[in-house]
């Protein structure tokens, strides 16, 4: 559509039409090969000059406590 936007009642009956069961990957596994490949994340304590690997950011937050923002931040500037 272009140009109009589907009514607050459209969106509903849209979203409940493909909801749940009614989803077309509903029950089905993820097919190999789809998505990211995870990658681990070295952090370096530069007090300690210790590394350490994790799985994920969140893995790092709850082990380090630094601003969730400053992690993000620097994952957003290694990726690009």
């Amino acid at each position: 559509m272009f140009g109009q936007n589907h009514s607050d009642d459209t969106k509903t009956k849209i979203s409940d039409a493909i909801t749940g069961e009614n989803h077309p990957m509903y029950g089905k596994p993820k097919p190999e090969g789809a998505g990211r490949p995870s990658q681990q994340i070295e952090v370096t304590d530069i007090k300690n000059n210790q590394k350490s690997f994790f799985c994920c950011s969140g893995s790092i937050i709850s082990s380090h406590q630094p601003h969730q923002f400053q992690v993000q931040l620097h994952l957003q500037n290694q990726s690009e």
